[in-house]
């Protein structure tokens, strides 16, 4: 799957701004566990993910991650606020799988915005779509239940189920590695 194939539901593109996007993106494989963005670090790139799994996450504690965010093949990812801001992350940005990631930097992107106006519609599309997935998410984190947290999870990443670690998950759901463990052994049964 391609980046070009992706922005194509979103909205129609003319071939002249998909041949400058095809210039602009650079395609880079990654190993599993690769940390591709630091805290302190400028989010420069917005990922678009070929093949792999990654995770956007940060640490409240030095032994406490936070999971902020899955992507995997045929989503987008980056350290939102970082590089919309184009300010310092407080976030990692890691490989869960080995991973193909094309990357489009802001100023290229900033540059198509002006040079093919039908994009801003494309991506105000995408963008629509992720506030969703967003909106989905803080209304997950808010469910008392673990049981009902986990399946509406699973809902929302069914392809994730077996390819995230627990724990990984337990910290996107803000639960110990025993309770979300103790709920998927639940639900296999």
């Amino acid at each position: 799957m391609s980046i070009i194939t992706t922005l194509e539901r979103y909205a129609v593109m003319s071939d002249a701004c998909k041949a400058r996007i095809s210039k602009v993106i650079v395609a880079k494989k990654h190993k599993k566990k690769q940390i591709i963005l630091k805290p302190g670090e400028f989010n420069k790139k917005l990922y678009f993910i070929e093949t792999g799994l990654a995770r956007v996450y940060y640490e409240v504690q030095q032994d406490r991650e936070v999971t902020s965010w899955f992507g995997y093949e045929g989503g987008f990812l980056c350290s939102v606020s970082a590089f919309l801001s184009q300010k310092p992350s407080r976030e990692y940005i890691e490989t869960l799988e080995d991973s193909t990631l094309q990357a489009i930097e802001y100023d290229d992107l900033q540059q198509l915005f002006i040079e093919f106006p039908e994009l801003n519609l494309v991506f105000r599309r995408l963008y629509e779509h992720y506030l969703r997935l967003y909106d989905t998410r803080t209304v997950l984190l808010r469910e008392r239940n673990p049981r009902a947290q986990y399946q509406a999870f699973l809902r929302l990443y069914p392809a994730l189920g077996n390819r995230v670690q627990i724990g990984h998950v337990a910290s996107y759901l803000n639960r110990s590695i025993s309770t979300i463990s103790h709920v998927r052994q639940e639900i296999v049964m």
